[in-house]
């Protein structure tokens, strides 16, 4: 979560490493993002509430 973009502004990490790494984290923040909602929506279903 802080390695890449710090690596990245001190200049570690340069060239084609740089859309790799992100690349890398744009498809891990799809991956959550997808399994975030697919809990969402199964948990919203089983819920009941009860009251006004």
């Amino acid at each position: 979560m802080f390695f890449m973009p710090i690596s990245i502004f001190i200049g570690e990490t340069t060239g084609g490493e740089v859309f790799t790494s992100l690349g890398l984290q744009l498809f891990w923040l799809l991956v959550c993002y997808f399994v975030l909602r697919m809990v969402w929506n199964r948990a919203s279903h089983k819920v009941v509430v009860q009251g006004g």
